[in-house]
Protein backbone atom coordinates (compact mmCIF):
# COMPACT_ATOMS: atom_id res chain seq x y z
CA UNK A 1 0.00 0.00 0.00
CA UNK A 2 2.57 2.26 1.31
CA UNK A 3 4.95 1.36 -2.01
CA UNK A 4 2.03 2.32 -4.40
CA UNK A 5 0.93 5.47 -2.59
CA UNK A 6 4.92 6.55 -3.02
CA UNK A 7 4.40 5.50 -7.17
CA UNK A 8 7.23 2.97 -6.92
CA UNK A 9 7.09 0.71 -9.86
CA UNK A 10 8.92 -1.89 -7.65
CA UNK A 11 10.77 -2.92 -4.56
CA UNK A 12 13.48 -5.27 -3.53
CA UNK A 13 14.51 -7.11 -0.81
CA UNK A 14 17.75 -8.41 -0.43
CA UNK A 15 19.86 -9.34 2.61
CA UNK A 16 21.50 -7.23 4.29
CA UNK A 17 25.15 -9.28 4.20
CA UNK A 18 25.50 -9.58 0.41
CA UNK A 19 24.72 -5.90 0.81
CA UNK A 20 27.62 -5.23 3.08
CA UNK A 21 29.94 -7.36 0.66
CA UNK A 22 28.70 -5.33 -2.52
CA UNK A 23 29.52 -1.92 -0.55
CA UNK A 24 32.46 -3.08 0.61
CA UNK A 25 33.52 -3.90 -2.79
CA UNK A 26 34.36 -7.44 -2.07
CA UNK A 27 32.78 -10.08 -3.85
CA UNK A 28 33.43 -13.38 -1.63
CA UNK A 29 33.50 -11.98 2.24
CA UNK A 30 32.92 -13.48 5.75
CA UNK A 31 29.82 -11.22 7.24
CA UNK A 32 29.76 -10.64 11.03
CA UNK A 33 27.08 -8.66 12.39
CA UNK A 34 27.23 -7.98 15.80
CA UNK A 35 23.71 -6.53 17.18
CA UNK A 36 22.92 -5.67 20.76
CA UNK A 37 20.72 -8.77 21.16
CA UNK A 38 22.35 -11.41 18.48
CA UNK A 39 24.83 -11.98 16.24
CA UNK A 40 24.87 -13.28 12.65
CA UNK A 41 27.46 -14.79 10.36
CA UNK A 42 27.14 -15.48 6.64
CA UNK A 43 29.57 -16.13 3.76
CA UNK A 44 29.17 -14.58 0.82
CA UNK A 45 30.42 -16.22 -2.44
CA UNK A 46 30.76 -14.48 -5.70
CA UNK A 47 27.70 -11.72 -4.40
CA UNK A 48 25.73 -14.55 -3.32
CA UNK A 49 24.81 -15.66 0.06
CA UNK A 50 25.98 -19.09 0.69
CA UNK A 51 22.61 -20.61 2.59
CA UNK A 52 24.77 -23.42 4.50
CA UNK A 53 26.80 -20.78 5.97
CA UNK A 54 24.16 -18.83 8.02
CA UNK A 55 24.55 -18.50 11.72
CA UNK A 56 22.28 -16.77 14.09
CA UNK A 57 23.57 -16.55 17.46
CA UNK A 58 21.85 -15.69 20.42
CA UNK A 59 24.22 -13.25 22.14
CA UNK A 60 25.60 -9.53 21.23
CA UNK A 61 26.68 -6.45 21.99
CA UNK A 62 24.59 -6.37 25.21
CA UNK A 63 26.18 -9.82 26.33
CA UNK A 64 29.33 -8.50 26.33
CA UNK A 65 28.09 -5.18 28.27
CA UNK A 66 27.20 -7.40 31.13
CA UNK A 67 30.45 -9.54 31.20
CA UNK A 68 32.31 -6.56 31.27
CA UNK A 69 30.04 -5.11 34.28
CA UNK A 70 30.78 -8.40 36.06
CA UNK A 71 34.18 -8.84 35.39
CA UNK A 72 34.66 -4.90 36.38
CA UNK A 73 32.27 -5.97 39.72
CA UNK A 74 34.64 -8.67 40.77
CA UNK A 75 38.40 -6.10 40.56
CA UNK A 76 36.28 -3.62 42.84
CA UNK A 77 35.03 -1.45 40.38
CA UNK A 78 34.65 1.78 42.16
CA UNK A 79 31.33 2.91 41.09
CA UNK A 80 29.80 0.55 43.41
CA UNK A 81 26.14 2.47 43.04
CA UNK A 82 25.91 1.25 39.23
CA UNK A 83 22.90 -0.58 38.60
CA UNK A 84 22.73 -1.69 34.94
CA UNK A 85 18.89 -2.02 35.05
CA UNK A 86 19.03 2.14 35.04
CA UNK A 87 18.68 3.81 32.11
CA UNK A 88 22.13 5.93 32.71
CA UNK A 89 24.13 3.42 34.17
CA UNK A 90 23.69 1.08 31.02
CA UNK A 91 24.34 4.05 28.96
CA UNK A 92 27.56 4.38 31.20
CA UNK A 93 28.54 0.47 31.16
CA UNK A 94 27.86 0.57 27.15
CA UNK A 95 29.90 3.64 27.09
CA UNK A 96 33.00 2.05 28.79
CA UNK A 97 32.60 -1.20 26.93
CA UNK A 98 32.82 0.48 23.18
CA UNK A 99 35.67 3.10 24.66
CA UNK A 100 37.75 0.67 26.41
CA UNK A 101 37.08 -3.35 25.13
CA UNK A 102 39.52 -4.62 22.18
CA UNK A 103 41.21 -8.06 21.25
CA UNK A 104 44.23 -7.41 20.76
CA UNK A 105 46.58 -9.20 22.92
CA UNK A 106 49.66 -7.46 22.23
CA UNK A 107 47.75 -4.54 24.57
CA UNK A 108 47.64 -6.66 27.38
CA UNK A 109 48.72 -4.52 30.78
CA UNK A 110 47.48 -2.90 33.60
CA UNK A 111 46.05 0.61 32.47
CA UNK A 112 44.11 3.55 34.48
CA UNK A 113 40.78 4.45 33.03
CA UNK A 114 38.96 7.58 34.60
CA UNK A 115 35.09 7.97 33.32
CA UNK A 116 32.51 10.57 34.73
CA UNK A 117 29.15 9.98 36.41
CA UNK A 118 26.62 12.03 35.28
CA UNK A 119 22.80 11.66 36.32
CA UNK A 120 19.85 13.91 36.39
CA UNK A 121 19.54 16.17 39.73
CA UNK A 122 22.99 15.26 41.01
CA UNK A 123 26.31 16.40 40.58
CA UNK A 124 28.65 14.84 38.04
CA UNK A 125 31.55 12.55 40.02
CA UNK A 126 34.92 11.39 38.56
CA UNK A 127 35.91 7.83 39.23
CA UNK A 128 39.31 5.91 38.19
CA UNK A 129 40.05 1.90 37.74
CA UNK A 130 42.64 0.28 37.00
CA UNK A 131 41.79 -3.09 34.88
CA UNK A 132 43.70 -5.37 33.23
CA UNK A 133 42.67 -8.35 31.03
CA UNK A 134 38.59 -7.53 31.72
CA UNK A 135 38.99 -5.35 28.85
CA UNK A 136 39.53 -7.91 26.27
CA UNK A 137 37.75 -11.11 27.94
CA UNK A 138 35.04 -9.55 28.15
CA UNK A 139 34.58 -9.70 24.18
CA UNK A 140 36.19 -13.07 23.81
CA UNK A 141 32.61 -14.01 24.86
CA UNK A 142 31.83 -13.92 21.02
CA UNK A 143 34.05 -16.74 20.64
CA UNK A 144 33.50 -18.46 24.06
CA UNK A 145 29.86 -18.28 24.53
CA UNK A 146 29.54 -20.34 27.77
CA UNK A 147 30.83 -17.03 29.37
CA UNK A 148 27.40 -15.60 28.78
CA UNK A 149 24.53 -16.72 30.96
Amino acid sequence: VILSRLHFAAALIQQESACTAYGAGAPTACIVDVGDEKTSVCCIEEGIVNPASRLLLNYGGNDITDILYQLMKQVSFPYVECDSSNPFDAALLKLLKEAHCYLEMELYGIKSYTFDVECPGKRVTAYQMQLLDEVCLAPMGVFYPDLFP
